[in-house]
This record gives C-alpha cells, sequence and structure tokens, in this order.
C-alpha cells in the first residue's frame, strides 16, 4: 500500500477512482465496492451517528471527503447508482467527469528558450532566475520583462515591507503540475511526500504533453513560476488534477484540496474554472474554515459569467472573506479584454506575464490565471511575516481587496461596480495586513 494510501486513511476516505485500488479500509470495515465510473457527485448532511462507513454503504457509495465540523461529506457515485437515487428523490448530483478546465490555453503563450545563469537566490530576501538575458527574469523586480507589472502592483515596495520573502509559507497550486525539473522551482518545492498527482496517481505531479493533446500543457507550470516571482521564499506544493487537454474532474479538485490543507499549505491557488458545483463549494466552505486562504480565477469568456468559484456571490457564510476572485487588467488599468468580470473581489495583470515554461523556458502568456496566483504570493508575503487569529485572517481576506486601487475611472461606466475593488496593490495591501489585529 502507498504512502498516499497510509496517510489517507489517518483521516478521511477517498475515492478509489483516485488511487486505483479496489476497495479500502477504516479500522476494521471494509467499504463495498463499485465500479470506478464515479461519475456523479452528492453533497449529504452528517448527521448525529453517521461515519463514513455507514454513509457509504446507505448510498452504495465512496466517500470522498467526510468533515463533521462543517456538518456535510461529499460522496461518489456510479453512473447506475446516482440514476437510481435520482429515481428516489433525493437531492440532485454534480457531475464529475470533465467538469474542471484550466482558463488558458498554450495558443495563448508565446515560448522563448533561457538563456540559464543559475536561476540562484542573493540577498536582501530577493529572488532572481539567473543572470542571463531578460527572458530569464532575471534581476530585480525592477528589471527584467515583467519589470513593468511588477513596479504597478508595487512589489518592490511589498517586498521591502514583507523582508521573509514568503518563507515558511506553503502555496498550493492545483493545476496541470509543473514541470518539476525546471530551474525556476529549485529549492521552491515541498517535500516530494507533500506533493501529488490526482490524475495519474502517483507522486510526480509533472506536466505532460501529448500530441495534439495538449492545450493546458505549460499551465501549471506558468501559475506556480509567477507565485515564487511575488513570494520569492515561498513553497509551491504542486498538486495535478488536469490532464494536458486542460480538463480533469471534480473529484480530483476536491481530493487535492483535502490533500493541501492537510499536508500544511496556507493558501490554494485555483487558475481553472466551471460551473456552481455543491460538492466543491463543499470542500471550499471546509478549507477556509481550516484558515486557508483561497483564490481563484473568473475566466476568459470578456462577460459577466464568472466561472465558479471565482465568484464571492456564492459564498454565504463568515468565512467567505477568505475567497477570492481575480480578473485580469492591463499596464493601464483597463479590464483585459478576455476577462470575465462581475461579483468578484479584485483584478491584477493578467497580460504580457512572463513565466516559467516545461523545457528550461519561459513563456509570455495572457488571462486571468496569470492574474489569481499574484493574489496568492501576495497572501503568502504577509502570512510569513506574523501569526493571524482567526480574526484577523477573516481581515487578512478582506484587506487584500480593499487595498486595491480603484480603477473604475480607466474603464467603461457599464463596468463600475463589476471591477471589484480594484487592482492588486502589494504595498498597500502588506501596510496595513502587518497590522491587523
Amino acid at each position: 500500500m502507498s504512502q498516499f494510501i497510509r496517510r489517507s486513511l489517518l483521516s478521511r476516505v477517498l475515492s478509489t477512482a483516485l488511487i486505483g485500488v479496489p476497495s479500502m479500509l477504516i479500522g476494521c470495515a471494509q467499504l463495498p465496492a463499485i465500479a470506478t465510473d464515479t461519475s456523479r457527485l452528492m453533497t449529504v448532511n452528517i448527521q448525529a451517528g453517521d461515519t463514513a462507513q455507514n454513509l457509504a454503504r446507505k448510498y452504495d457509495a465512496k466517500v470522498l471527503t467526510f468533515h463533521p465540523e462543517t456538518g456535510e461529506a461529499v460522496l461518489a457515485l456510479s453512473k447506475d447508482r446516482a440514476a437510481r437515487l435520482s429515481r428516489e428523490a433525493f437531492d440532485a448530483t454534480d457531475p464529475n467527469e470533465n467538469t474542471i478546465q484550466a482558463q488558458e490555453e498554450t495558443e495563448s503563450a508565446s515560448s522563448t528558450q533561457s538563456n540559464m545563469g543559475g536561476w540562484s537566490t542573493w540577498g536582501s530576501g530577493w529572488s532572481v532566475y539567473g543572470s542571463g538575458q531578460p527572458s530569464d527574469l532575471s534581476g530585480s523586480p525592477s528589471t527584467g520583462p515583467n519589470a513593468a507589472i511588477w513596479s504597478k502592483i508595487r512589489l518592490s515596495q511589498g517586498l521591502n515591507l514583507a523582508r521573509k520573502g514568503g518563507a515558511g509559507m506553503i502555496v498550493a497550486v492545483i493545476d496541470t503540475g509543473i514541470d518539476l525539473a525546471h530551474p525556476a522551482f529549485a529549492g521552491r518545492l515541498v517535500e516530494g511526500d507533500q506533493m501529488w498527482d490526482f490524475v495519474g496517481n502517483d507522486a510526480v505531479p509533472q506536466e505532460v504533453y501529448v500530441d495534439n493533446k495538449s492545450k493546458g500543457y505549460g499551465h501549471g507550470t506558468s501559475v506556480a513560476g509567477i507565485v515564487v516571482q511575488v513570494a520569492p521564499n515561498t513553497k509551491i506544493m504542486p498538486l495535478r488534477v488536469l490532464g494536458p487537454d486542460g480538463v480533469g474532474n471534480t473529484d480530483a479538485v476536491i481530493a487535492a484540496m483535502d490533500w493541501a490543507v492537510e499536508h500544511g499549505a496556507k493558501v490554494i491557488n485555483l487558475s481553472l474554472g466551471t460551473k456552481f458545483l455543491t460538492s466543491l463549494d463543499s470542500e471550499i466552505n471546509w478549507a477556509t474554515q481550516q484558515g486557508v486562504l483561497v483564490v481563484s480565477s473568473t475566466g476568459n469568456t470578456g462577460d459577466k459569467n464568472v466561472t465558479f468559484p471565482a465568484s464571492s456571490s456564492v459564498y454565504q457564510n463568515s468565512w467567505g472573506d477568505l475567497t477570492v476572485g481575480v480578473a485580469s487588467s492591463n499596464l493601464n488599468d483597463i479590464k483585459s479584454s478576455f476577462s470575465t468580470y462581475g461579483d468578484i473581489e479584485m483584478t491584477a495583470i493578467g497580460e504580457n506575464v512572463f513565466a516559467p515554461a516545461p523545457g528550461n523556458r519561459v513563456a509570455k502568456w495572457d488571462g486571468t490565471s496569470m492574474a489569481a496566483p499574484m493574489v496568492a504570493g501576495g497572501f503568502a508575503l504577509a502570512l510569513a511575516e506574523r501569526w493571524y487569529s482567526r480574526k484577523s485572517l477573516l481581515a487578512l481576506g478582506r484587506t487584500m481587496s480593499s487595498t486595491a486601487d480603484n480603477i473604475d475611472k480607466s474603464n467603461l461606466s457599464s463596468l463600475k461596480g463589476y471591477l471589484g475593488f480594484g487592482r492588486l496593490n502589494l504595498e498597500r495591501f502588506l501596510q496595513n495586513a502587518l497590522w491587523l489585529r
């Protein structure tokens, strides 16, 4: 039995579709085996006396999550079982297969070969990716190809306030995996037993390229690379839930969020989207109740159809302040033409962002997926500097958006109220965040 399975048994039951074994044991009870066709997910209320085993038997299902603290469990059902339950007038269930999508495709990114120069770290809490050409992302935040972006969001000033650079913090990047061997991540990844591939069912969440089926290839590497440019001393926890086509299953995302929380992540970045799913909403609610901040990108449809989980309107609980939906704006503070907007918290720069790409390359990307990790990295900077109580942690989430620079005047009047509080300002955020009580 793998280390992953042994660790999971200590806390909750994960779907056998994810870990590739026919059944699981909890204590001395064996859960009933069902087909690995877990095409539907169902969220149920946990009643007094319920156990994971009882729910599995009652619904003839696999228990993905069992969270008494929030009073909900998520079950994985076969297609036939879901159909039977539907006929028995149970609550409608969520679709599972191919429901989650990365927000961008590689066609939107241009890639160049890096002129490698060591990809090393130097003093004063700053991090650089070498000392070569600008395509290396070299230099401090005031130099290199992203210099204008970092200037706009006040990164240098923010790092002067957050001198630890995110040290000691873990940001979980739940995505297509990353290029684990890329020099940009040397010394910046969690230990091997803290990462997992929920698509390949192993401990190697490496980006995978498949001819003509890799529209999502490089997406996770880029997202993770943006986090470490903002918070250079933080650790990345890569969790692969999307295939090379940029598509994945809901149960993988739920299992990855469970994994992230239980393995010490303080921030989760979800540069992916779907329609509202009760099962995923339940998991996000649980994660935030554990004090984890969840950052999501809004989507790239250019309209008001904000993808879930970025839309703040779905969170009707006191922990909603720990979820942040991020849209994209450009260097002129104008909403990106592709960016979805609406009931969100804020924007960040999501155009012409250089970041690591598979194969020791860097790539220039456009998309809301590039904006979200700037916010995730900002949270890591603050969290590394001090301890936050429950009250101050909630205030931290509110502070991130409320200290943004209002950009309404730079945009059409029809967009007023649909760009959240405005564009990310790390200096103002940290000036306020480090003094929260």
